[in-house]
């Protein structure tokens, strides 16, 4: 029974929100009934003092036992409504209460003075009559702040009882105010229906856009905060970055420190290049060149990955080179890499096994006899090229690493005789293996062979402009994958 009398709606939200307005609702409207109560008190004892009603009673006893039990009903009544209401406790039986002691109210005012006072009144029973129907479609419109069908219907039909009554009891000479009476209770009770109907819409549209509205600023709340959280991790991220930045470019000053001085170069070279381009601050590529006696020993090299772990290795890899040619004078250049390999291995503490990691480099040597005109080279994957004017002659290494390998034998040592102009290369990877052109291809060693020949007329600060020029033209918009290290020297 009371699921009927409640307010329904599938919306949780929604009924929750018109159950706590109707209860509302009827706080407020109590707050009225107690108001015109007060008043009539009031002016009814304000009358008593002005007026002898007495003489107008049929008994006067009676009026007063009756004025007491309407008293004490309605002040109960509006009391037990006020605590109801202030409840945050739903309760849909209570509009169906207030609308019958509204009612009922009336109509018992309406009654004890038609029944206590003897005539002449101030005004004829029918007019009296009339006041109380007018009273009647008073409360019958307050159903429609109740915003429920319900009630609507049930005070229409409860005020059309009342006035039914009344009017029997008025003893109305003619039934045509009866008629009129009802039929306005009846227009109102569909005109409220009418009302009701749209002012429960208009709340529930209320109701869900105030839902909305509020999801609304939650999202921009949780948006907001992720937005706030982003912006920390962000700076946070920044501040990692910059001092993960400010740490390796500190490294890239050791690591420069620790690769030849290019005024020391000047002084034992006539024309050469270093075209030198890390892809990250810090390179895994190397070149060291020094002057041992009166030979001259270079190279280039390419550590096993790039960046920082890159670095590590080509400075691990001066600084064994730098031990090796000062503990003797006298090495070949087969030699300084088969050491070179037995201190990588010592220092990695490499024996072997499977899980150990492979680090290690390639590397192309040379040492440079100038008074002899012959060369010594030896090679760790990568290759010495030999360019003149006929053409380019490709010194091939031994196929294996400096550092663990499986297969591992002493590396060859080369002796080449050279001549005047020759122009030497020594390369790591990097170039040749760029992605660009057209198709986004590498580079490959073919393409770059032909362009060694191709710039063999121009100086060597000339061609270290045009491998510049090349790379940029080839690569477009592809990134730089590796670093890129080319040694040239001109003999």
């Amino acid at each position: 029974m009371l699921n009927f009398l409640a307010i329904s709606h599938k919306d949780p939200e929604i009924q929750k929100a018109l159950q706590i307005r109707e209860m509302k609702m009827e706080h407020q409207i109590n707050i009225f009934r107690a108001s015109f109560l007060i008043i009539i008190t009031i002016l009814d004892s304000i009358s008593m003092l002005i007026f002898d009603k007495s003489s107008l009673m049929k008994n006067p006893e009676k009026f007063q036992l009756f004025e007491f039990i309407f008293l004490v009903f309605a002040v109960g009544s509006i009391i037990l409504i006020h605590f109801i209401s202030k409840k945050n406790k739903y309760q849909p039986w209570l509009k169906f209460y207030t609308v019958t002691f509204d009612l009922s109210f009336t109509f018992l005012f309406g009654y004890i003075f038609l029944a206590v006072f003897d005539l002449p009144l101030p005004v004829s029973p029918l007019s009296f009559v009339l006041i109380i129907t007018i009273i009647f479609l008073f409360f019958n419109m307050l159903s429609v702040l109740r915003s429920t069908k319900a009630i609507v219907i049930y005070s229409g039909i409860f005020s059309l009882i009342v006035n039914t009554i009344i009017f029997q009891f008025a003893e109305a000479p003619s039934l045509m105010p009866f008629f009129y009476t009802s039929s306005f209770i009846i227009g109102f009770t569909l005109f409220n229906l009418w009302v009701s109907k749209h002012i429960i819409d208009f709340l529930i549209v209320n109701k869900k856009l105030n839902i909305a509205y509020s999801d609304l600023e939650q999202a921009n709340e949780e948006i907001t905060a992720q937005r706030d959280e982003i912006f920390n991790q962000k700076q946070k991220i920044e501040k990692y970055s910059k001092n993960i930045t400010d740490s390796i470019k500190y490294a890239k000053r050791i690591q420069q420190a620790a690769l030849p001085e290019i005024s020391e170069v000047n002084t034992i070279f006539n024309d050469y290049f270093i075209f030198f381009k890390p892809r990250d601050i810090v390179s895994g590529d190397f070149y060291w060149i020094k002057k041992v006696n009166d030979k001259i020993i270079f190279t280039a090299a390419d550590c096993t990955g790039h960046g920082v772990p890159g670095a590590f290795m080509s400075m691990l890899g001066i600084s064994i080179l730098n031990e090796i040619t000062a503990e003797k004078k006298d090495l070949t250049a087969a030699d300084i890499l088969n050491l070179l390999r037995e201190r990588i291995k010592e220092y990695l503490k490499q024996t072997g096994k499977e899980d150990e990691a492979k680090d290690g480099m390639d590397i192309s040597l040379c040492i440079l006899d100038p008074e002899m005109q012959k060369i010594q080279f030896a090679g760790a994957n990568n290759p010495l090229y030999i360019v003149n004017k006929d053409g380019l002659t490709e010194i091939k290494p031994d196929r294996q690493p400096i550092g663990i390998y499986l297969k591992e034998h002493d590396f060859k040592n080369n002796i080449i005789d050279v001549k005047k102009d020759d122009k030497l290369y020594l390369f790591s990877d990097g170039f040749v293996d760029q992605f660009g052109g057209e198709s986004g291809k590498k580079y490959m060693i073919k393409r770059f062979k032909e362009f060694l020949v191709s710039v063999y007329n121009k100086s060597m600060s000339e061609q270290n402009s045009l491998l510049e020029k090349e790379l940029i033209n080839w690569k477009g918009n592809y990134s730089q994958i590796d670093d890129i290290l080319i040694l040239g020297v001109k003999i």
